[in-house]
């Protein structure tokens, strides 16, 4: 499940082990890198 975040301003992904089989990996459908310290500079996290 893909829900708003409600501290941020992105999603979070929800994965309910009541709905799904364990045992099984669930399916990569996209990726994205991410430069955790420019996003940190940029939303005030770290000093510049």
């Amino acid at each position: 499940m893909r829900v708003p975040s409600a501290r941020w301003e992105c999603d979070n992904l929800v994965l309910l082990a009541d709905n799904q089989d364990i045992s099984v990996a669930p399916t990569v459908v996209n990726t994205e890198q991410v430069d955790w310290l420019e996003w940190a500079k940029a939303n005030g996290f770290v000093a510049n």
